[in-house]
């Protein structure tokens, strides 16, 4: 009985020890809405971050589909990323 007991302990302690090790080695990424209050509060607006898209300016309405995260464009992720003053990894991630 006392075997099953600390086997029991066991796996329990391992599977808490996995799930701890996943949550926080998970890099925190911002939320759309984060994104967007983010923006706000430094006064941009989406046409402002489509004025500021290199090589050329796109669509307001492209930038909100990006910053849904529906698509993806590095371009439009990276100059979001320097408006509101954060690095890119934190917020789109790595593979973005």
């Amino acid at each position: 009985m006392r075997v099953i007991f600390y086997l029991t302990k066991i796996v329990h302690m391992v599977y808490l020890s996995t799930i701890k090790t996943v949550l926080v080695e998970r890099p925190k990424i911002m939320t759309p809405n984060e994104i967007k209050s983010r923006l706000i509060a430094r006064g941009y607006r989406y046409p402002d971050v489509a004025k500021k898209v290199k090589p050329r300016p796109v669509n307001r309405v492209t930038v909100a589909v990006v910053v849904n995260k529906h698509a993806h464009s590095r371009p439009i992720q990276t100059a979001i990323a320097e408006m509101i003053g954060e690095p890119y990894e934190k917020v789109w991630g790595k593979t973005a």
